[in-house]
């Protein structure tokens, strides 16, 4: 069952993963990924608690452009851009592989207009890991 964050806030996930979240809803799906929503934007996480190959980041961001190296708090990894289309409109996509070393997040932030990028960009980079 989802969770209301009216005002916002932190949300501690598992494996000492973090995220800062706008108001919004969010829940931990019965496949054991996480999820968070607003008016124009939803957040897909997963969380590897084993070492990822070179190769799983590579399959998580297949069919991303615009391929950055990036970095967070207790975290390394790389983001991307997609464009595409979901029930007739126009969708945008970043996803991250974010690495602590020992445990990965996969994420993926889609929202419905291209200037939500720089908010798009601000919510992965909030993540955090300890």
């Amino acid at each position: 069952m989802s969770e209301a964050l009216p005002a916002g806030g932190i949300v501690t996930l598992w494996a000492g993963w973090e995220v800062a979240l706008p108001p919004c809803r969010h829940q931990q799906n019965d496949d054991e990924s996480w999820s968070a929503w607003g008016r124009d934007w939803v957040l897909e996480v997963q969380i590897h608690e084993v070492p990822q190959s070179v190769d799983a980041a590579h399959e998580w961001l297949d069919g991303y452009t615009g391929m950055m190296n990036t970095s967070g708090r207790g975290w390394q990894g790389q983001t991307g851009q997609q464009e595409g289309e979901d029930a007739g409109r126009k969708v945008y996509r970043l996803a991250g592989w974010l690495d602590a070393g020992y445990v990965t997040l996969a994420c993926c932030l889609s929202y419905l207009d291209a200037d939500q990028a720089e908010f798009a960009s601000t919510l992965i980079g909030s993540i955090t890991h300890s």
